[in-house]
């Protein structure tokens, strides 16, 4: 594969890859409005988000004791990291509360956990842990947007977790992405790049194809005229024997 061909697939890689995007982001815009609803944890659980999808959600205790992140080892960087939270009135936070006086170690997890929270671009703990405690002077909650209707957790990310947490459906579970703004002029560029990428990369590989195409009909040798095995003299003898022939029928 040349150079070139390797650029006319990878911009129109490039180009669908924006149309996913912006078309994933067009699509949560329809469930979610620029401006957020402030929700509590309890709200949520038993009303869901209703046609807001951005929220800012309160009363809510991030468990990060069992933490799933992708990135390269514990102390980052990371892409993203998930964790549950849970409402502030869970009887597991109690449970917690009098082992960590008692300086007793915490051996159980929490049961009805209903948000699962995803913060990207996130490099550490300690990073993750100011990025919280910002979290709750800005908003007084969780910022961010519930994602489901465009993402999900993968097979392996499933795994994880209920390793962690054993009560928690990971199939119903709400992801909240925090700091996450809906935003429809940005799904509307990324549309709009993919578009310009998928149409320039098709016509750059159709013209491509066509000169190559058109290059290789040229070079083929024209075919050999048909082959007349019998040579000049040989006709020539024909001829003038039948002319002989001729002559003689009519001298008679």
């Amino acid at each position: 594969m040349t150079i070139t061909r390797k650029f006319q697939i990878g911009l129109l890689c490039v180009g669908a890859v924006l149309l996913f995007t912006g078309g994933r982001e067009l699509m949560l815009c329809t469930k979610a409005s620029p401006t957020p609803r402030t929700i509590s944890y309890q709200q949520l659980a038993a009303q869901g988000y209703g046609r807001n999808a951005h929220i800012i959600l309160t009363d809510a205790v991030p468990v990060t004791e069992w933490m799933v992140y992708n990135g390269t080892g514990d102390n980052g960087p990371w892409t993203r990291v998930y964790f549950p939270a849970i409402a502030n009135d869970n009887p597991w936070i109690e449970e917690v509360e009098a082992k960590v006086q008692a300086g007793r170690n915490i051996t159980t997890m929490p049961k009805d956990i209903r948000v699962l929270l995803k913060f990207t671009g996130v490099k550490n703990v300690k990073d993750l842990e100011t990025k919280l405690l910002a979290q709750y002077e800005r908003n007084g909650g969780i910022h961010g947007t519930i994602i489901n209707e465009i993402d999900s957790l993968g097979a392996k990310e499933k795994s994880l977790l209920q390793q962690g947490y054993t009560s928690l459906d990971v199939n119903k579970v709400l992801i909240l992405e925090a700091d996450r703004t809906p935003s429809k002029t940005k799904g509307l560029a990324l549309v709009g790049g993919g578009i310009v990428g998928v149409v320039l990369g098709g016509l750059w590989l159709l013209t491509s194809y066509r000169q190559s195409r058109q290059t290789r009909v040229a070079s083929i040798p024209p075919a050999p005229l048909p082959r007349n095995d019998q040579s000049q003299r040989e006709r020539d003898e024909t001829q003038l024997a039948q002319f002989s022939r001729d002559e003689e029928q009519l001298n008679r």
